[in-house]
């Protein structure tokens, strides 16, 4: 058994963090066909999917169908993500089969700073909302800006 395999359901993100190198890569997402193929060959070796490589899985259009095959197959799911979509997600995160959010954050020029910030206030609020529905951790992280 392994602790968790990571899986890559978009290298789409809404952010450029110094800490996530610039890549060539087409920009794309993964089916959620592709997706339960790679679940039903796997699932008998971890009980834990990390959905996240280089993408925000936030940004995924199909993550409820996502989440709903890891529940399938009784996989619980750890999102890392920037958190700016947490408001637009809490019903999906809320409901589905979520093990642990993880929100890291870089350092953002003034402008973006303040909107994100605000952002992040409201996920801060809603934090309570899921730790109250589900027995989940989540984590924040900070990165600085190296001169």
């Amino acid at each position: 058994m392994f602790k968790k395999i990571y899986i890559e359901i978009t290298n789409i993100c809404n952010l450029k963090c110094q800490f996530c190198p610039e890549t060539n890569r087409k920009k794309e997402t993964m089916s959620v066909k592709d997706f339960e193929k790679i679940i039903s060959k796997i699932h008998t070796y971890t009980n834990l999917i990390c959905l996240h490589v280089k993408g925000e899985p936030l940004l995924h259009k199909e993550l409820e169908q996502i989440l709903n095959t890891l529940e399938k197959y009784e996989i619980k799911a750890n999102k890392v993500t920037n958190g700016l979509l947490i408001k637009e997600k809490i019903d999906i995160i809320i409901d589905k089969y979520m093990y642990e959010e993880l929100v890291e954050i870089d350092q953002w020029d003034s402008e973006r700073a303040i909107s994100i910030r605000k952002k992040l206030d409201q996920w801060g609020k809603n934090r309570d909302t899921i730790l109250d529905k589900l027995d989940t951790r989540i984590s924040l992280k900070r990165f600085k800006r190296s001169k």
